[in-house]
């Protein structure tokens, strides 16, 4: 999924530009949509404040905890599954830094390297990238991520 189809998805149920702001940033942030001087059923169209239940349940589907392995580093490795299965490695880093999984396998093929093993199976779609860093961040604080292949 990518984060253009949530945007669109959003508008289809009322969502103006702001809305689309504040749902797709409480989703990334992992933040409530409720803010100390703002309700989300003060300023979210009706229509959407139904639909974000299933909306938000879908979101936490696109990346999944299958496994966490701690190095002898402080990094911490977690095994993603994806909402179609597939898994990718996602890396908690000393000091609140994250690396995350931009595809699916890899083309390289490395001998020590199981990511490699079947090859490339495909790209991450962009909500499948920012889903590793809102999983990550449910384990612990993020405050920066990168990306590998």
């Amino acid at each position: 999924m990518r984060i253009e189809h949530l945007r669109q998805r959003l508008r289809a149920l009322g969502a103006k530009p702001g809305h689309e702001l504040r749902v797709l940033r409480a989703w990334a942030q992992v933040r409530p949509l409720d803010q100390r001087h703002s309700r989300a059923e003060d300023f979210l169209p009706l229509t959407l404040r139904t639909a974000l239940p299933d909306l938000m349940a879908e979101l936490a589907g696109l990346a999944r905890l299958r496994s966490e392995h701690l190095g002898a580093d402080a990094a911490v490795r977690l095994l993603v599954e994806l909402a179609d299965g597939q898994t990718v490695e996602s890396v908690l880093l000393p000091r609140n830094g994250l690396c995350v999984s931009t595809q699916v396998g890899c083309a390289v093929g490395c001998v020590f390297c199981m990511t490699g093993r079947d090859g490339l199976l495909r790209q991450l779609a962009s909500a499948g990238i920012v889903a590793q860093v809102v999983l990550a961040r449910r384990l612990r604080p993020v405050k920066r991520w990168c990306s590998w292949a």
